[in-house]
């Protein structure tokens, strides 16, 4: 019993500095990007919506996967 409790008494610890550590990290991302945003143009703004994603430029001949 007391092994047991020992066990689940370190698993719930280990979880909340796992938990504090990823929202340590949302959180210094948040303000990176907030920080970002202030700083750019209204141009610069909407250059970022015609940059192209990923998969969608397709060069030479192209197949259907559906």
């Amino acid at each position: 019993m007391r092994m047991t409790r020992l066990l689940l008494t370190s698993i719930l610890s280990l979880s909340a500095i796992g938990l504090n550590a990823q929202g340590s990290y949302e959180h210094k991302m948040s303000g990176f990007i907030d920080g970002l945003m202030t700083k750019m143009t209204l141009e610069e703004k909407i250059g970022q919506l015609k940059l192209p994603v990923a998969g969608d430029i397709v060069t030479g001949q192209a197949l259907s996967s559906g």
